[in-house]
C-alpha cells in the first residue's frame, strides 16, 4: 500500500544559498544592492523591486536587465515601511517636541488650538520663538493630541494613586444635542490646593452617551474609576 512505499527525500536546490542573508548578499555587490529589514533591494533609483537574495542567478540576471545597465550608481535607496517610520530626522523630532509643548501650553492656558492659525500668531512663531516656525496649523496639531493626552493621563494616575478622592459627575449636552458626562476628581488632601487656596478638580474623562439614566451614568463612572486604577475604598462620598 501507499503508506509502506519508501519515498526518496527531495533533493536540495544546489543554487539555493540557505545560509546567505540579505545583508551578506548586499556585501557581495557593494553599491548595487542593499539590505533593509531582512530584504534585498536594488539600489538603482530606477528600480523598485525586492530581489530573491538566496539565488545568485536571479541577481546576475537582474544586473543584465536593460534598466540596470542604463542606471549608474544608486542615488536613492528603497526602505521598508517599518524602517521609514522608525527613521526620523532631527528636524522631524524637533517638530514633534515643539508641537507637543505648544499643545501643553494651550491646554494649561485654556487656549483653543485654532488660535495657532491666526496670522499675527504665525508671525510671532516665525520671528520671536526659537524653532517656532515648525509649529503646524491646528489641523496638524490635532495629530499630536492623543500622545499629549496619554502623557497627562499617566501623570494624573500617579498623582491620585493611593489617595482619598471625591468624584464629581456633571451632565450636559453639546451643540449637536448629544448627552455628555464629565467625570472629575478632587484629591482630598490639603497639599492639592490651587494657588488661591481653592480645591483642585481634575477632569478624568468625558463620555458621550445615547441617553442618561442610572445605568448609563453608573457604567461610565465605573469605567473611569477602572481606567485610572482608583480603589473603591479610596472614594469618599
Amino acid at each position: 500500500m501507499d503508506k509502506f512505499v519508501v519515498r526518496e527525500p527531495k533533493k536540495k536546490d544546489p543554487h539555493l544559498a540557505v545560509h546567505k542573508s540579505a545583508k551578506d548578499r548586499a556585501a557581495q555587490y557593494p553599491g548595487v544592492f542593499h539590505a533593509d529589514n531582512g530584504l534585498l533591494f536594488c539600489s538603482s533609483s530606477q528600480c523598485n523591486i525586492v530581489l530573491d537574495h538566496l539565488r545568485k542567478s536571479v541577481l546576475d540576471k537582474h544586473l543584465d536587465s536593460s534598466h540596470t545597465k542604463k542606471a549608474n550608481q544608486a542615488d536613492g535607496k528603497q526602505q521598508t515601511i517599518k524602517t521609514a517610520f522608525e527613521c526620523k530626522t532631527r528636524p522631524q523630532m524637533e517638530k514633534v517636541k515643539v508641537s507637543e509643548e505648544w499643545i501643553k501650553a494651550c491646554r494649561a492656558a485654556n487656549i483653543p488650538l485654532h488660535k495657532s492659525d491666526n496670522p499675527i500668531m504665525r508671525k510671532f512663531f516665525d520671528t520671536q520663538i526659537v524653532n517656532g516656525g515648525v509649529i503646524p496649523k491646528a489641523s496638524q496639531l490635532r495629530d499630536y493630541l492623543f500622545d499629549v493626552s496619554q502623557v497627562k493621563k499617566d501623570e494624573l494616575k500617579k498623582k491620585i494613586k493611593g489617595k482619598d478622592v471625591a468624584l464629581i459627575v456633571d451632565e450636559l449636552s453639546d451643540d449637536e444635542g448629544r448627552y455628555m458626562l464629565d467625570v472629575m476628581v478632587v484629591i482630598l488632601n490639603f497639599d492639592e490646593l490651587s494657588s488661591s487656596g481653592n480645591t483642585m478638580a481634575y477632569l478624568l474623562d468625558m463620555h458621550f452617551l445615547s441617553m442618561t439614566n442610572n445605568k448609563t451614568v453608573s457604567q461610565a463612572v465605573v469605567k473611569t474609576v477602572h481606567d485610572y486604577n482608583i480603589e473603591f475604598n479610596n472614594v469618599r462620598v
